[in-house]
């Protein structure tokens, strides 16, 4: 991927923008992009469109990887000016849509033939990685960037027995979306620890979480309240085996008291973090 957005055009502080779920295409984004000293702009499609084109015309994405079930989310929010940037769309996770946009490919074929081991930049701490809008404050969402120094960071913080713990034994779920805080750093951190990554694709229901922590033997996952509030009434008519399941990062709001206690009983740890995009 990286060697193929280098023959698109994409080179150093250059941002690509992606509008995607929880899955490997995203996972990949999240270390091409960056390694090649380009910005990785990840763009929440639950905003409103007139939010979204703002965004894209801040942020002046050069290339768009976004969501085949995605598609509408994007049309809607289209605007010439807005997006007059954007010189290519890759789209992912399936057959390819139509879309207002000069140039688009499906992403199989955008990296086809593309070199596996590219050469990538000497790049320094202060040189930007990652680019996230939060509308947690009033009026428009407003860009947070994030350089090559803090994502290692912040990577290297939450590895540590007095962060999350992660280690090479681990199989990690984020269920908390890719699209908005690096997934809570997850992705990187799962990766230098040697861990198992598992990703629950667009717009899980609890039966999925249960499936996946069953089949894929998952350690450690991460969500918002809701998730788990949800996940805890699925157990209630269907009984599962989360044996594997150690622990849970919850963030966003504060989970009520019965739902520690209730994965408590079960022997799993809720871990209840707070931060700051």
């Amino acid at each position: 991927l990286a060697s193929a957005l280098r023959a698109a055009g994409v080179g150093r502080g250059d941002r690509v923008a992606t509008v995607c779920w929880n899955h490997h295409y995203h996972a990949e984004a999240y270390f091409a992009v960056p390694n090649l000293g380009a910005q990785l702009h990840t763009i929440n499609p639950l905003l409103p469109a007139d939010d979204v084109r703002h965004i894209v015309a801040e942020a002046a994405d050069r290339l768009l990887i976004v969501d085949a079930s995605l598609a509408e989310t994007l049309t809607a929010a289209y605007d010439p000016d807005a997006f007059e940037s954007v010189e290519q769309v890759v789209v992912v996770g399936g057959e390819t849509p139509d879309l207002p946009f000069d140039t688009v490919v499906d992403a199989d074929a955008f990296v086809a033939g593309h070199d596996p081991d590219p050469d990538y930049p000497a790049l320094a701490g202060d040189d930007p990685a990652g680019l996230c809008y939060s509308s947690g404050t009033t009026g428009r969402p407003k860009g947070v960037q994030y350089t090559q120094r803090m994502l290692w960071s912040h990577t290297m913080a939450i590895l540590t027995p007095a962060g999350l713990d992660i280690a090479d034994r681990d199989v990690v779920m984020p269920v908390v979306p890719m699209f908005h805080i690096n997934a809570w750093g997850l992705p990187y951190a799962a990766t230098a620890a040697g861990a198992k990554h598992v990703y629950p694709g667009p717009s899980p229901d609890p039966a999925d979480l249960v499936d996946l922590i069953e089949a894929e033997g998952v350690t450690l996952t991460a969500g918002v309240p809701t998730v788990w509030l949800g996940l805890l009434e699925s157990l209630q008519d269907h009984d599962a085996d989360l044996s594997t399941l150690e622990r849970i990062v919850i963030g966003g709001a504060a989970p009520p008291e019965r739902l520690i206690r209730a994965f408590d009983d079960r022997g799993v740890e809720v871990v209840h973090g707070w931060g700051m995009t």
